[in-house]
């Protein structure tokens, strides 16, 4: 028992030191206590606050402007984009600037008068369950607070809202988690690997082993979208392959990079424990990055995995909002070159320097 005291006490009989072993107490201590931080602060708050919509005006009577002073008023919504015709935020939807669109019908104030008892459309995308029932519940909140003062001696509930899931319609949310997951396990296993191939001196065998998980990807992805009755067209499967590949090659090139500075396979797989492991936490399948603190949305933006779901969500539109895609496709084949170039960069530098 004493042997094994003395042995902890001395880390192990490692000469575990600030000063030598820094990077390895920052990623042992730090880094974790940096991503719990961000994941607390992320669900602190209950009331979620400035979730995008946009609101159809089909009718400028005084009533449809006072429920939209009200949707800009809630502290859980924000009026991101307001149209006269559906057709103009469906756009917005498509290309997630929005979580949902609020229509607000023609002869909405004569039918609420007269005890018709009308209904507000709203909808929303039904890729992800959360973001579905914050934005349902803030918008029902704030339509009932202000029909009551309304005209609370018409009827009891004088204006009622009647959600619509967009390419959900059953609002089965276990086949798109399933996508997503396997998503971000390739992604997580992309960079351990890279750390594990370079730090057993099979450099050579980075290639290959990429293009291995990507292969494996691709069979994937297409076996969980035809489980959840998904089908792409040849196009659609050639934008999510290239995303995939960006994706892939992006978490690649950070280990790569990490273990060219630190010349340490451990670091470089704890970074990529450390970044990929709660990367679908932050990818904004599971939780809405609109109602996340502004910090945790940078992290979430810096994740190669976010833009490869906001591509993979796209394409299940049922028309596809291609400027949208093309400027994700840009920023994760940004993200690829910026971390497979810097690697490789650091890696030629230290070899010209050991000879």
């Amino acid at each position: 028992m004493e042997h094994i005291i003395e042995r902890i006490s001395d880390g192990g009989g490692y000469n575990i030191t600030w000063g030598k072993r820094h990077l390895t107490w920052v990623l042992l201590v730090i880094l974790p206590a940096v991503v719990m931080a961000f994941t607390a602060i992320m669900f602190s708050d209950r009331h979620p606050e400035k979730l995008p919509i946009g609101v159809v005006m089909q009718e400028n009577s005084q009533l449809s402007r006072e429920l939209l002073f009200a949707f800009q008023n809630s502290p859980g919504l924000e009026v991101a984009k307001i149209c006269s015709q559906e057709t103009e935020c469906e756009s917005a939807l498509k290309s997630q600037k929005i979580l949902g669109v609020v229509s607000l019908p023609h002869d909405f104030e004569r039918r609420v008068l007269r005890g018709e008892n009308p209904a507000i459309g709203l909808y929303l995308s039904g890729q992800s369950l959360i973001a579905y029932n914050m934005t349902e519940l803030s918008v029902q909140s704030a339509v009932m607070a202000h029909s009551q003062k309304f005209a609370k001696d018409v009827l009891p509930n004088p204006i009622k809202v009647e959600a619509h899931s967009i390419n959900n319609a059953s609002l089965d949310y276990r086949a798109y988690l399933g996508i997503g997951i396997a998503a971000a396990t390739f992604h997580l296993a992309a960079m351990i690997f890279a750390a594990y191939v370079f730090g057993n001196a099979y450099s050579a065998f980075a290639l290959p082993a990429l293009l291995i998980l990507f292969l494996q990807h691709g069979i994937y992805a297409y076996i969980f979208h035809s489980w959840a009755g998904i089908y792409f067209s040849l196009w659609q499967w050639s934008l999510l392959l290239l995303s995939s590949f960006l994706m892939l090659a992006t978490a690649f090139g950070f280990c790569v990079t990490v273990f060219a500075i630190t010349n340490s396979m451990r670091i470089a797989t704890s970074a990529g424990g450390v970044v990929g492991g709660p990367a679908f936490a932050f990818s904004g399948l599971a939780f809405p990055i609109f109602a996340m603190p502004f910090a945790v949305q940078i992290f979430a933006w810096l994740l190669p995995l976010t833009h490869f779901l906001k591509i993979q969500n796209a394409l299940r539109m049922e028309t596809l909002a291609l400027p949208f895609i093309e400027k994700e496709l840009a920023t994760l084949a940004s993200f690829a070159v910026f971390w497979c170039g810097i690697s490789i960069a650091i890696t030629k530098i230290k070899r010209r320097f050991a000879k």
